[in-house]
C-alpha cells in the first residue's frame, strides 16, 4: 500500500467525520462548497490542478503539452465533472466506483478505462489501498496515439472510434488488465516524468503514453468490456468477430461468419455496420486492398502471386477493385513507389 500524503490524511480524518457527504457517488460544484464552509476547509485551495465542473484543453494542459498525470487522492469527495478531453482512469491497486450516466460501476486493480471527451462523471475511492492515476490526454493526441496504432487493423479502429465517440452509446470502455507490471511501470515512468522540468518532457511523455497504449492494445485487446448496463448479448462476441474478421479476409464470406457465431447473416449485418459503421462487404475490400498495397511493395513477388493471396480468383476482378480504391493500376502503383 502506498504511503498517505498528509492531504489524503486530512481527507480521511474529514471523510470519517462527514460520511454522508462523501461516500455518495457524486457530489455537485455547490455541494462542494457548502460542504468546505462547514468544515472550514477550501479544496481547491489545496489541489495543484483545476477542480471544476467543467475543463477545457487550455486552462488544463500546459503550453505545448499533450499528457497530464494525477494521482487520484484517497477519499476526495467525487466531484461530478466534464472535460474537453480524453481520460484515462487507471486503477493500479485496490479498488473505486466511477460514476457515469447516473449509474455507478466498479473498478477493480488493473482496471483501465477510457473515458471520452465531454461526458459528466465522478471517482470515489474511499479505500485505503486505492493507488489510482488519472491521465488526461488531449484530443488530438489520443487519436494520434491510440487510433493511430490501428491505423493498419481498420476494424478495430473503427470499433473503438464509435465507442468512444459515442456513436454507438458508449461513453467509456474498460480494460481488464489484471496485473501488467509492464504497464504500471510505464505509468510510474509517465508520472515521474510528469513531475520534473526535464528538456523535452512532453515528447518523451508523449512517447511514453503511445508506448502505453501500444502495450495495452497488444496484451489486452480481447480483454475490452463494453458499460454493462447499455451492452446487448451481443456486445461479448464484437471483439472475436472484428478480429476473425481481421484474420480471415482473403477468403471469408458473410455466410461463413454468420455460421462460425451462430448469428443469421441479416442479424450479423445489422451488429457489424452498428459497431463499425461499415459493412461486411467494404470492411473485407478495405483489408485486401491495404494488403495488396503492402505486398506491391515487394517488387519480385508477382502480381498473380497478390491476387492468390488475397482471394481474388481472376486478374480483372482484383484491377477494377484495385483501381476504384486507389485511383491507378497495381502496376502503376508499384512503378509510383
Amino acid at each position: 500500500m502506498k504511503p498517505f500524503s498528509d492531504f489524503e490524511l486530512k481527507l480521511r480524518d474529514i471523510c470519517l467525520a462527514h460520511p454522508e457527504s462523501f461516500k455518495r457517488n457524486y457530489i455537485t460544484k455547490e455541494e462542494l462548497n457548502q460542504l468546505s464552509q462547514r468544515i472550514n476547509m477550501d479544496f481547491s485551495d489545496m489541489l495543484t490542478i483545476p477542480f471544476d465542473e467543467s475543463l477545457d484543453e487550455n486552462s488544463f494542459f500546459k503550453e505545448g503539452e499533450n499528457v497530464a498525470i494525477v494521482e487520484h487522492a484517497r477519499y476526495l469527495p467525487p466531484l461530478i465533472h466534464s472535460h474537453a478531453f480524453f481520460e484515462l482512469v487507471y486503477v493500479r491497486e485496490g479498488s473505486c466506483t466511477h460514476y457515469m450516466d447516473d449509474k455507478a460501476h466498479a473498478l477493480t486493480a488493473g482496471d483501465i478505462c477510457i473515458i471520452a471527451p465531454n461526458h459528466i462523471h465522478a471517482l470515489a475511492a474511499f479505500t485505503d489501498d486505492a493507488d489510482i492515476i488519472n491521465l488526461q490526454i488531449r484530443t488530438s493526441t489520443f487519436e494520434k496515439s491510440f487510433l493511430g496504432i490501428l491505423s493498419d487493423r481498420d476494424v478495430l479502429s473503427d470499433f473503438f472510434m464509435h465507442c468512444l465517440y459515442n456513436i454507438k452509446g458508449q461513453t467509456c470502455i474498460t480494460f481488464r488488465c489484471s496485473e501488467d507490471l509492464y504497464l504500471k511501470s510505464l505509468s510510474n515512468l509517465l508520472a515521474q516524468e510528469f513531475n520534473t522540468s526535464n528538456k523535452y518532457r512532453g515528447r518523451m511523455m508523449d512517447s511514453l503514453i503511445s508506448t502505453f497504449f501500444i502495450q495495452l492494445l497488444r496484451e489486452h485487446e480481447k480483454d475490452v468490456v463494453l458499460d454493462p448496463d447499455n451492452k446487448s448479448p451481443n456486445d461479448d462476441n464484437l471483439i472475436l468477430m472484428l478480429q476473425y474478421i481481421q484474420n480471415n479476409y482473403a477468403t471469408l464470406s458473410l455466410s461463413e461468419l454468420a455460421r462460425f457465431f451462430g448469428y443469421s447473416t441479416r442479424h450479423i449485418t445489422r451488429l457489424i455496420k452498428e459497431s463499425t459503421g461499415k459493412n461486411f462487404s467494404d470492411i473485407t475490400k478495405e483489408l485486401r486492398m491495404k494488403k495488396a498495397a503492402e505486398l506491391l511493395k515487394n517488387r519480385e513477388l508477382p502480381i498473380t502471386t497478390i491476387i492468390e493471396t488475397l482471394g481474388y480468383t481472376d486478374l480483372s476482378t482484383f484491377y477494377k477493385a484495385f483501381k476504384g480504391y486507389y485511383g491507378v493500376a497495381p502496376a502503376k502503383y508499384r512503378d509510383n513507389l
